[in-house]
């Protein structure tokens, strides 16, 4: 239960907005909904990608591509769409099947988002972006169309909300924010998909959300903590409680809550 997306851009960087909820669930089948996960994580040079479905195999899946896509050589940087269409799925696959089978029922999948290496728009010095999502059994290779928003978890199911971010998403007001910056304009992705959420509330997904963005520089991964103003003019902030970046310390913190980390999905 999760809700992620990502979509490229016309601005040379790429944006991933994901919540931070995991739901767990006792023997009993008594589901418990805890804000505590970090789903979106740099994977190697120009390249940022998050995980919904199980968080063990999703922890593994990024963890393996961490690897994989380290370059020995600092001028030397991976192609997603070469990759994408060749040696990748049969890795991410190849985990998936070497997985629990418990684990590997509440299924997996994960978004990558990229800016190409070398290719660029027609606008002058504007790097092309990439996306792709790819889920299981088969994690066969989806590439967003530009401007196009791909989604995954359960948030992604409901088609009005994902039909409502890509609108928005391709509107000029949206594209007019790139004046306030890159990271302005990932913010926009999150607020969107908070305002789904108070919409049409979804057990197991949280109203908080982290957004990354990626470029030829740098990614950087913000969580989307603010002040709300209301009728009575206060402004109540929105902060974020402690969440978890590596399956170790999920773990622990399932342990110390009273949770089972085993089958914990998001």
């Amino acid at each position: 239960m999760t809700w992620l997306v990502g979509t490229n851009t016309s601005f040379g960087h790429a944006v991933i907005a994901s919540d931070i909820c995991v739901t767990f669930t006792a023997n009993s089948g008594e589901k418990t909904y805890i804000d505590c996960l970090q789903k979106v994580y740099p994977l190697g040079k120009f390249v940022i990608g998050g995980f919904a479905g199980s968080v063990r195999i999703g922890f593994y899946l990024l963890g393996h591509l961490q690897t994989e896509l380290v370059m020995p050589d600092e001028k030397n940087v991976w192609d997603l769409d070469i990759i994408a269409n060749t040696w990748l799925p049969r890795v991410v696959r190849r985990i998936f099947n070497s997985s629990p089978s418990d684990e590997k029922n509440l299924g997996a999948s994960i978004i990558l988002a990229s800016v190409h290496p070398t290719k660029n728009w027609p606008f002058p010095n504007t790097p092309l972006t990439v996306v792709y999502k790819f889920s299981s059994p088969n994690f066969e290779p989806q590439k967003a169309a530009q401007n196009e928003v791909l989604g995954i978890g359960s948030g992604a199911r409901i088609i009005d909300s994902m039909n409502n971010v890509n609108e928005i998403c391709n509107s000029f007001s949206f594209h007019e924010s790139i004046y306030g910056g890159e990271q302005y304009q990932a913010m926009r992705v999150a607020d969107i998909l908070e305002r789904e959420m108070q919409k049409v509330p979804l057990s197991g997904v949280s109203n908080l959300f982290q957004f990354a963005t990626v470029n030829r520089n740098k990614y950087e991964i913000f969580n989307h903590e603010r002040d709300i103003v209301t009728s009575e003019g206060r402004k109540p902030q929105v902060r974020f409680p402690k969440i978890y970046a590596n399956y170790e310390e999920f773990k622990n913190f399932a342990t110390n809550v009273g949770v089972k980390a085993e089958c914990a999905i998001c």
